[in-house]
């Protein structure tokens, strides 16, 4: 399950849950709300307490990272968008 969201200062926000124990790569199309930024990957299951796992820069509005099994990954953009469209396709593997 992917969800993005926007706040009001036009950051986006993407969070993936994967309930399943198998790791999975997510595509998250998120073009719609952003092109291009930097964003930080924060992880919350058995292994990471809500840590920072890594960065992410997004080119073309299709980030594109791991998810453990069990876990729950979320995507902080730093970047301003203009668009204000909601809207994400998330292609698993």
């Amino acid at each position: 399950m992917a969800v993005a969201t926007l706040d009001c200062r036009n950051n986006v926000y993407l969070l993936a849950v994967n309930y399943r124990a198998k790791s999975y790569t997510v595509n998250a199309d998120i073009s719609a709300l952003i092109k291009t930024g930097n964003g930080t990957v924060r992880e919350l299951s058995l292994k990471a307490m809500d840590e920072v796992v890594g960065s992410l820069t997004l080119k073309g509005g299709n980030p594109t990272f791991a998810v453990r099994g069990r876990a729950l990954f979320s995507l902080s953009s730093i970047a301003r968008i203009e668009s204000q469209i909601l809207g994400v396709r998330i292609g698993i593997t």
